[in-house]
């Protein structure tokens, strides 16, 4: 079973690669408050008027912010009743929670990714059973694991394939560098679609260590290709989840 999401870039939406929304901004620092316990469980985090009046922004803002909270499973709202801040589990796992850009832009600078195997790969030699790479010949190639940013729990095993424009930007990054994070930056505008597809795979060998798995054994596989105006690939990402570490939730509003 599989289950596939294609995200396409909307043109009145705010520019999220480079620079990250206000409301992303003020959902990270209530985010932290609330892991660091300074809303503690069932209490009540401060109203839309005074989180406004704290941060300098709008309410529609807060209330962008608020939803994010609400999507990670941090708070739980409700008309008239406040935002309450609900009881987490301490052990890291990943919570895929998107309905726009700004949703994946968060989510990539939530987890740092640490490479360690950058590589040219020739698709003539070379064949992905996870992404069609065959519009190019050649493609950087870059594994790694992903981590928790506050824990440093290690959360998947991620194989990146990136457009041969982009290796000067790879190999710019220093050790222990955030990849991710520069790709984000190089990219742009460019990326005008985004594809994801879930589905249950073996863990290859490369990865089974990395994420406390037997070689064979099942994962999540999280793929994830951003495309251009063209539809064509600039980056894909295979990513393998421990079943125990992935969750998915879906967002979903009427147009009219």
């Amino acid at each position: 079973m599989s289950g596939q999401l294609a995200i396409k870039r909307n043109k009145t939406q705010a520019k999220v690669h480079g620079k990250r929304p206000q409301y992303v901004k003020v959902a990270d620092a209530l985010t932290e408050r609330v892991q660091n316990g300074d809303y503690p469980v069932d209490s009540f985090l401060p109203t839309e008027a005074e989180l406004c009046a704290e941060f300098t922004t709008s309410r529609h803002t807060v209330r962008e912010a608020l939803r994010l909270l609400t999507n990670s499973g941090l708070i739980a709202r409700r008309q008239g009743s406040g935002s309450r801040v609900l009881e987490r589990s301490e052990s890291a796992s990943y919570v895929h929670s998107v309905g726009s850009f700004a949703d994946i832009w968060r989510e990539v600078s939530e987890a740092h990714f640490v490479a360690n195997v950058v590589e040219l790969v020739d698709t003539r030699e070379f064949s992905c059973p996870f992404i069609d790479l065959s519009p190019a010949s050649k493609w950087v190639r870059v594994a790694g694991v992903r981590c928790d940013q506050k824990t440093g729990e290690t959360l998947c095993h991620s194989i990146m394939f990136v457009e041969m424009a982009l290796r000067e930007a790879i190999e710019s990054v220093p050790p222990g560098g955030d990849i991710c994070q520069t790709l984000s930056e190089a990219l742009g505008e460019r990326v005008n679609e985004i594809q994801q597809e879930i589905t249950v795979a073996q863990v290859p060998q490369e990865a089974a260590a990395a994420v406390g798995l037997e070689a064979g054994a099942m994962t999540v596989n999280f793929t994830r290709c951003g495309l251009d105006d063209a539809g064509n690939l600039l980056v894909g990402s295979i990513n393998f989840y421990p079943v125990d570490r992935f969750s998915y939730r879906m967002r979903l509003q009427r147009d009219d």
